[in-house]
């Protein structure tokens, strides 16, 4: 009998565990502890959730894009005179280009973050 990479031991654990067998039964099946096992579970679900906040951010970000698309589409060349919630100074929006950011948009010239 040929050992299991720890890969595909991972693979087995989320297989009879969906199937429903129990800690006990897959480590008693698996000759692993219970602990890895919990490990391993729990380890699941983290990726699973960092994948979901990941995506929770791009679509959030998607709509900042949309927000400040339709601000600068409506007041066009306006001045608007703002607080920046991240500097908590007063200042004049500015079409600009934040950094690390590859479209301008409406943001604060003084810490060049958008501000909504």
């Amino acid at each position: 009998m040929t050992r299991l990479t720890r890969k595909q031991k991972e693979e087995l654990v989320k297989e009879l565990y969906e199937q429903g067998y129990t800690y006990r039964e897959i480590a008693k099946k698996l000759r692993i502890s219970v602990r890895d096992i919990s490990q391993i579970l729990k380890g699941v679900t983290r990726k699973d959730e960092i994948d979901e906040i990941k995506e929770r951010l791009q679509k959030l970000e998607e709509r900042i894009d949309n927000a400040s698309f339709m601000i600068r589409h409506a007041l066009g060349g306006a001045d608007i005179e703002i607080c920046c919630p991240h500097c908590h100074r007063w200042t004049l929006l500015r079409l600009i280009k934040p950094k690390g950011m590859d479209k301008e948009k409406w943001a604060c010239p003084l810490c060049g973050k958008v501000p909504f």
